[in-house]
């Protein structure tokens, strides 16, 4: 090769290599702060941080990938009335540790695919469903674990991925700034909210409401994996305010309501909360008609731990119990 040629080609080298250099220290950036502990060898020095950046935009990514972390036999699953459920409660009834895999406005699919990848992981001995009305419905599907599936199978895919890029950018503003960014921070009142959730939200819900077959087919093969499995595996059904309840009148879905129930609790045994009771009828039990306040959480992580109800019925299953 003549010196002019190797000239060339050292040049050629030299152009490609600052061209890469913004995406090199982009990718190390990432890898740095990996925003959703999607790694196994970050620290966990920033978690905090990462939290407040993380969870608002992707709850089921940090839930999921936080699994690796916090590996444990005892599953919670569901939306965010399941979040709400302390686990360090529940942990202390059973003598060993509980992962919450819940998030916020989770829909039974997110809640299939979270159960497959937990139990490929390890081997689940509890696992407890949080199952409502309002998503017993085959139109309400959202696809938020599909991120989390694609980047188990091509990490690489985590550099480029915006949600990441997002959540980056917000703790590299926090880092900086120290001030939070308060991503979906309730701003609204404690009335507005209420007249929300029974309105327009509740609309959303049971006026499109569709017969949820695929439901119950994904519902069925988890009860089935379970039980030949020895897996311990229990709905909850969460108290919801009388007022959200007696939209499921008004929209005409009694009949639908029941068969809900009915079938449910002929998988797997059921804790049932919603009921027409002095817990639902009080407004004072709820931070909102969807939610109860901290105090009825925790009577109820304590009932589904210790199978010692209170404030609602277990419903048998069809099939024996599992020993624990």
């Amino acid at each position: 090769m003549s010196p002019d040629s190797s000239r060339s080609w050292r040049g050629l080298f030299r152009k490609l290599a600052l061209l890469a250099l913004p995406f090199v220290i982009y990718a190390a950036v990432i890898v740095i702060l990996d925003p959703f502990h999607f790694f196994e060898f970050s620290s966990t020095k920033l978690d905090a941080l990462r939290a407040r950046a993380a969870i608002p935009l992707n709850e089921s990514i940090w839930k999921l990938a936080g699994y690796s972390h916090h590996l444990s036999s005892n599953l919670l699953l569901g939306d965010s009335r399941t979040d709400n459920l302390p686990t360090e409660q529940m942990a202390s009834m059973l003598g060993e540790p509980v992962y919450n895999m819940a998030f916020g406005a989770a829909t039974i699919n997110e809640m299939v695919d979270s159960f497959w990848y937990a139990d490929s992981t390890v081997q689940l001995k509890r696992v407890w469903m949080g199952v409502n009305f309002n998503q017993f419905s085959d139109y309400s599907r959202t696809y938020r674990t599909d991120a989390f599936v694609a980047l188990k199978k091509h990490p690489l895919l985590y550099l480029i991925n915006r949600t990441v890029a997002k959540a980056a950018a917000f703790m590299i503003y926090y880092g900086l700034t120290g001030k939070d960014p308060e991503i979906g921070k309730v701003t609204v009142s404690r009335e507005e909210m209420w007249r929300e959730v029974i309105g327009p939200t509740t609309d959303g819900y049971y006026r499109k409401y569709v017969d949820p077959v695929r439901f119950r087919a994904d519902l069925q093969a988890i009860a089935n994996h379970c039980r030949a499995k020895g897996i311990q595996f229990r709905f909850v059904i969460f108290p919801l305010h009388a007022d959200l309840r007696n939209k499921i009148h008004a929209y005409g879905l009694d009949a639908e309501y029941a068969r809900f129930k009915e079938f449910i609790a002929s998988l797997a045994d059921t804790y049932d909360y919603d009921l027409d009771d002095e817990l639902t009828r009080n407004r004072e039990n709820f931070s909102d008609p969807m939610h109860t306040i901290a105090p009825i959480s925790r009577r109820i992580a304590i009932e589904i731990s210790t199978g010692h109800v209170v404030l609602g019925v277990l419903r048998k299953a069809q099939w024996p119990l599992m020993s624990k």
